[in-house]
């Protein structure tokens, strides 16, 4: 599957512009090849990353309970500390372009992203969207600066995961690995490199498109998996 259309080319000027700002990135993995058509790259899953977790049931799986305030603590006495940008109104996309760094994570249980967020519903069965780069050493078992997406359409209680560890996110492209990590990265009072992060709806389909860049489709929650967001929902940047 394919969306019906691309953004971007409603918006010439602005297509240059973000394919300059983009060449630079790319993914490790790609050193030792690329994928055939039609198929796509997963990232093994090892005995290693199922003992890091808490149980098996919540693998791959957010643990600090909801969208968070500026400061918020999450059910397992972890502090998560962000700063943040909201956009009320009815929106059918949103692109981000994030400078792209290697922070230091000291404690293995701890992480560090810049992600974007897309959410609406009641509290209770809140439905999220989400993209972007983190450095998650217990998910991973290092620590390198990683592309990842996420979901719930329960406010993160039981449903959701992070990448292709559950059935829910329908990967098209076979040149993006979730969960791979992201070469070169900026270095302080150095080089600079980012990536651009789309995420919009397909009129036709009403599924939610994740886009790389300005031109490579990686994949798609389906509409039926995050029904609230048909409505009025809400931008975050963090």
């Amino acid at each position: 599957m394919r969306p019906s259309f691309n953004p971007f080319s409603l918006y010439d000027a602005n297509k240059v512009v973000l394919e300059k700002k983009t060449s630079s990135i790319s993914q490790l993995w790609h050193q030792n090849g690329r994928c055939p058509k039609d198929t796509i790259p997963i990232r093994r899953t090892r005995k290693d990353d199922l003992l890091r977790a808490s149980s098996i049931e919540r693998y791959g799986k957010k643990s600090h309970g909801a969208i968070p305030n500026d400061v918020s603590v999450s059910h397992d006495g972890y502090i998560h500390e962000h700063s943040f940008a909201v956009a009320n109104g009815q929106h059918y996309g949103t692109s981000v372009f994030m400078s792209v760094w290697n922070p230091y994570v000291h404690d293995p249980l701890e992480f560090s992203n810049t992600q974007l967020w897309l959410f609406g519903g009641p509290r209770e069965f809140l439905n999220t969207v989400e993209a972007g780069w983190h450095v998650y050493p217990n998910l991973y078992g290092d620590n390198r600066t990683r592309l990842f997406t996420y979901w719930t359409n329960d406010r993160y209680r039981q449903t959701g995961c992070y990448n292709l560890l559950c059935s829910a996110f329908v990967q098209v492209s076979n040149k993006v690995a979730l969960g791979s990590s992201l070469k070169p990265v900026s270095n302080y009072d150095g080089q600079q490199y980012g990536i651009l992060v789309v995420v919009y709806k397909d009129q036709k389909t009403g599924n939610w498109w994740l886009q790389f860049g300005n031109k490579l489709d990686i994949g798609y929650w389906p509409a039926s998996l995050v029904k609230h967001l048909s409505r009025d929902y809400k931008l975050k940047y963090k």
